[in-house]
């Protein structure tokens, strides 16, 4: 039975060991994880070749019935819709906001004094907070916390000969909070 903090490892051959099994389980799952992708764009592109001519046909529709049911306004005879076997028809009126330019739009809002009329966004800047002392760092309810980070770097290069699959990553390196 282990106590509390050992880890199994009683030399640093043990670690270099460690550190040569985690590279080759990196490299094997760096191997499922490409032949998965692989896989996905694969089935992505059959699907899209096949619903290409669907959508299309789909579009032709849609833009058959609109210029049809546009010609024969008359038929809807003051009423919105048209109910068929197979679904509905519909003319709707829809009001859209058109803004061309933006920034000239918030200038000409905020001239008018509608500002409840313009979206803001507010978040702490970290980059900024972080050159600021510690007593308003804590007047404005934050503050620094040091820790000790364990990390190790992988020489691909030398485990990759031990993976099955065939290696093909470089240096890659973990931080891991205490």
């Amino acid at each position: 039975m282990r106590k509390r903090g050992q880890t199994g490892f009683k030399t640093w051959g043990d670690v270099d060991e460690a550190l040569r099994q985690i590279s080759i389980i990196e490299l094997e799952l760096t191997g499922i994880e490409t032949r998965m992708n692989a896989k996905i764009t694969e089935i992505k592109e059959r699907a899209r070749l096949a619903s290409g001519p669907l959508e299309e046909k789909k579009t032709s529709l849609e833009a058959a019935m609109k210029e049809f049911a546009g010609r024969r306004r008359a038929d809807f005879g003051g009423k919105k819709h048209i109910a068929l076997a197979f679904g509905v028809v519909s003319f709707r009126l829809s009001t859209r906001l058109v803004i061309p330019d933006e920034k000239r739009t918030v200038e000409c809002l905020k001239n008018l004094g509608l500002k409840n009329c313009i979206r803001v966004t507010e978040a702490p800047d970290r980059g900024k907070m972080a050159a600021l002392d510690e007593e308003t760092l804590s007047k404005a309810g934050a503050g620094r916390v040091k820790e000790d980070v364990f990390g190790y770097g992988i020489d691909f290069g030398r485990a990759g000969r031990d993976c099955r699959c065939g290696g093909g990553l470089k240096d890659k390196g973990k931080e891991i909070a205490a």
